[in-house]
């Protein structure tokens, strides 16, 4: 909390300024505020990584074999969900999750702005393939560093690099579908704000502002206690 939350706070007070403007808000805008959430995720991650690499490196091979079953249950779960379907299904559902994210942060939407960002999202590529690819690759070099009995040395180095440094594990075609899927958000999230009325971009700053109150109150609950005079 001490280390962590001073730095969401500082995110969070530029997305409420962000959100707040009148003019329009540019792409770059967005790409910067999403490259320091990603800076936020990874500095929040870290610190877990050697003590997972330790716990992992002490599993049996029982143990081992059922960590590998749980990971491919999950991905199977994944995969049936966004890869089972036809292509418009997944499309109607992502851009109904959008939607329903979009309400949550600014407030109702008439029916003119929820088909605008619908039609929106449904034009985004779709990354999810090149994504679970990625992470069912992974999760196989895990399992195997786990039963060639590797140090913790060597299960934190790999993941590291998987969840630190996921596009130099990336084939060049996953890396691709993953950046012009970011790309194509950002512009996604700028046209949005766009859309928003007064009213709207006022329900998201006070909704960013609890989180910010929030973050206060929790970094002021890690700092040390004044000593009190005897």
């Amino acid at each position: 909390r001490k280390a962590a939350l001073p730095e969401y706070i500082i995110f969070l007070q530029n997305l409420n300024g962000v959100a707040q403007s009148d003019g329009p808000l540019e792409v770059a805008e967005v790409s910067q505020l999403r490259a320091h959430l990603l800076d936020l995720y990874k500095r929040t991650l870290a610190p877990a990584i050697r003590p997972t690499a330790q716990l992992l490196g002490e599993l049996d091979s029982r143990q081992i074999q059922q960590l590998g079953k749980t990971l491919a249950g999950e991905t199977r779960k994944q995969k049936k969900e966004k890869l089972d379907i036809s292509r418009e299904e997944y499309l109607d559902m992502r851009a109904d999750k959008t939607v329903d994210f979009v309400e949550w942060l600014a407030g109702e939407l008439s029916g003119e702005q929820g088909q605008k960002i619908r039609e929106m999202s449904r034009q985004l590529p779709v990354a999810s393939h090149s994504q679970l690819q990625h992470r069912e690759t992974s999760q196989g070099r895990l399992i195997a560093l786990l039963n060639a009995h590797a140090g913790a040395d060597d299960i934190a180095a790999f993941l590291s690099s998987w969840a630190l440094t996921p596009e130099e594990t990336r084939t060049s075609q996953q890396q691709h579908a993953v950046q012009s899927f970011e790309t194509a958000t950002d512009e996604m999230i700028a046209q949005i704000h766009g859309l928003l009325t007064a009213g709207q971009k006022e329900h998201m700053r006070k909704l960013i502002s609890s989180y910010i109150e929030s973050m206060r109150d929790e970094n002021k609950r890690s700092m040390p206690q004044a000593e009190h005079p005897s």
